[in-house]
């Protein structure tokens, strides 16, 4: 293996996600990655001939090419959808369009089948000469269930992340909001809004990137996402709620206090921050749940996941409630000898959906090491239940996901030479969850490596890169030479929501190229046809064709001429290559009680209760704040099934303070968080 992979493997599994990392801190100006100079786009003719993709994807149609990726890589968004009753499948895209003394500008449309892909139709949604919309996010609503396409609505949002003054295009503010109901009208009402109007932090915001979602309980289609700064001396790392109620046509904008970028680990500067992407679903019960990996305020290390929620459609929220760190390192009781366990891919997206009233699991990497053991990393479910936090392995991962090439800004301007920028992509992992029509399963879809394989390149490729710099500990970037490149596919596992366990993860790709990025639906038909997204390079770039490169590196290639593939039938079972799966899971239920009283104030016992459905070999220990073990009142006893067991604990001596019991059946861990006032 070339020294080039080996730093690339590292990179790959270590320097990209600990939450036990001390110099995460990211620069915020993603927009800075555009090219307003840039050709303007073209479109390709919808073909159903053509197969522009590698990929062992089932009849793949490349539906548009644009002249340069402004679709997705630079900024979270979720473009698709499907509504169970018209068979509908939209797929938001935003277009940069000229027309010689007519349009010179962007527009949103949305693409439309309901045939599964056998026809396309064209829906306008927005075109403005002066502002450019791009990342489009779609969700569709459809509270009657109608079989009619003409009812169902929808809404559609993009960032202004462009803006023509006086000719010029330069860094927009804010966002487009587009609204289609017939009862409004025949044709979307656009609303462009610069920020929520309603927070008010003492940091002025705009809206940026946003991902939407439909809450079918209260006919809701509601958006979050990281906010966007006005100026400089404004602090990055706030949250903002977007919602729109169809019954009543009215709109929630918020920056919920409980979001504020003061609630989270101090950055050291205001175009800095320690947040990573926030994740939020909706239960049984139209309940919203919010989620964060962060460095919390109250708890600035490590980063640990929060659940904030909303029973009242987005305009107040709870403060987060934290998963005790005992929960997070209740990982390493699983791997003997490993002592350091952290979040890998904070800035990448994560995964949510929930599991009943008040159940959800947010899903992330996490990652342990220990001297002189290798470093692992686990694909990973946080459960958060009535307010006791667990977790599950589900996964193990191979890396934090596949790096993209990118053209190096040495050669942009410069039509004899293109150089490559090797880098890891935004996306990390790109975990997404999507539950079936029918609810009873759920399927998460990731990219990762394939372990054991690696692709050639022929001829090798010099490459740009960023690598921490051993003595400075700073980033610095290098040259190299790659001659060969990990091979990355798309996996998928299934978690069924009737025995409330996860599958195989599979290879559902399974070939020798590198797979970037793909989007699926929130809502699919079934586990054995999931329309997806990919998105290839083609090989008609302007000027790529001039310059030699190996097939795999125009395949990662994300700044130039790119295609979007569409997928009807993408079976999430069917695997095309193992991977080990982790089962660390219970087959049945367990009931983890509350503490009483909590508060224990002045008092010296408290009572906590449990119960398991089979004979279990169980424990209990009470620890303090900083994981520390201070009592143990169960230990590996062998507790009989459907007994309603209520221990006493003493906690005479102890000073006032957080406190956890952690209660362990057959090796998994349950949490129960204790405030003592003395």
């Amino acid at each position: 293996m070339n020294k080039l992979l080996t730093i690339i493997l590292a990179i790959a599994i270590t320097a990209t996600a600990y939450s036990i990392e001390k110099y995460d801190n990211v620069s915020i100006n993603q927009k800075d990655k555009i090219d307003y100079t840039s050709p303007k786009l073209e479109v390709e003719t919808i073909s159903k001939n053509k197969n522009n993709s590698t990929q062992k994807l089932n009849d793949v149609q490349p539906l548009v090419r644009f002249e340069r990726f402004y679709f997705m890589h630079y900024s979270r968004s979720n473009p698709i959808d499907w509504d169970p009753s018209t068979n509908a499948i939209g797929i938001a895209i935003n277009e940069r369009q000229f027309l010689p003394g007519a349009f010179d500008g962007s527009k949103l449309y949305m693409l439309r089948t309901t045939d599964m892909g056998g026809t396309w139709d064209s829906v306008h949604v927005y075109r403005n000469p002066d502002i450019g919309p791009f990342y489009p996010s779609l969700a569709f609503s459809n509270p009657t269930k109608s079989t009619n396409i003409e009812d169902l609505s929808y809404v559609m949002y993009a960032p202004q992340t462009t803006e023509k003054t006086n000719g010029v295009w330069a860094n927009g503010s804010g966002g487009v909001f587009a609204i289609y109901d017939k009862t409004i009208g025949t044709d979307p009402e656009p609303i462009n809004q610069d920020a929520p109007d309603s927070g008010f932090p003492p940091d002025a915001q705009n809206w940026g990137s946003m991902l939407l979602n439909t809450n079918e309980v209260t006919n809701t289609v509601f958006g979050y996402g990281t906010l966007d700064p006005v100026t400089a001396n404004d602090q990055y790392g706030y949250y903002g709620y977007w919602g729109f109620n169809f019954e009543d046509q009215s709109i929630v904008g918020n920056i919920p206090k409980e979001w504020w970028a003061n609630k989270f680990r101090d950055p050291g500067g205001k175009t800095q921050s320690w947040n990573g992407p926030m994740s939020v679903t909706y239960d049984d019960q139209g309940t919203l749940f919010a989620g964060v990996n962060n460095r919390h305020f109250e708890n600035a290390e490590p980063r640990l996941l929060g659940i904030s929620k909303s029973t009242d459609g987005g305009d107040n929220w709870t403060s987060f409630e934290l998963m005790p760190e005992l929960t997070l390192n209740s990982i390493l009781d699983n791997h003997p000898g490993y002592t350091a366990v952290g979040i890998m891919n904070p800035y990448s997206g994560n995964a949510m959906f929930s599991r009943g009233t008040n159940k959800v699991s947010y899903i992330a990497g996490v990652i342990i090491s220990g001297t002189d053991l290798p470093t692992l990393a686990y694909l990973t479910e946080f459960k958060y239940d009535n307010g006791v936090f667990s977790l599950t392995e589900i996964a193990e991962l191979e890396s934090s996901g596949p790096f993209v090439t990118l053209e190096h800004s040495s050669t942009t301007a410069d039509t004899n030479s293109w150089a490559i920028r090797y880098q890891a992509s935004t996306y990390g992992n790109n975990f997404q969850v999507a539950k079936t029509v029918d609810g009873d399963k759920v399927v998460l879809m990731y990219i990762d490596a394939v372990k054991g394989k690696t692709i050639p390149l022929d001829p090798p490729v010099q490459v740009y890169l960023d690598v921490r710099d051993p003595l400075t500990n700073e980033i610095v970037e290098q040259q190299d030479m790659l001659d060969t490149i990990l091979q990355y596919d798309i996996f998928s596992v299934v978690y069924d929501m009737n025995t409330g366990k996860w599958g195989d993860s599979v290879n559902i790709t399974n070939d020798e190229s590198v797979e970037t990025l793909f989007n699926i639906p929130n809502v699919i038909p079934d586990v054995e046809n999931v329309p997806i997204l990919t998105y290839t390079t083609t090989e008609t770039s302007y000027r790529l064709n001039k310059f030699n490169f190996p097939q795999p590196i125009k395949d990662m290639l994300i700044s130039w001429a790119t295609v979007l593939n569409f997928t009807d039938s993408m079976d999430a079972t069917s695997a095309q290559g193992p991977l080990n799966s982790v089962k660390n899971e219970l087959d049945f239920n367990v009931e983890f009680g509350n503490v009483s009283p909590n508060p224990a104030v002045n008092t010296d016992m408290v009572e906590i209760s449990f119960s398991v459905e089979k004979l279990s070999t169980v424990s209990l220990s009470l620890y303090d704040n900083m994981g520390n073990r201070v009592s143990t009142i169960l230990n590996n006893s062998l507790t009989p099934a459907n007994n309603n067991n209520t221990l006493n604990a003493n906690i005479s001596n102890l000073s006032t303070g957080t406190y956890y019991f952690q209660l362990s059946v057959n090796g998994v861990t349950f949490t129960k968080k204790m405030v003592i006032v003395k």
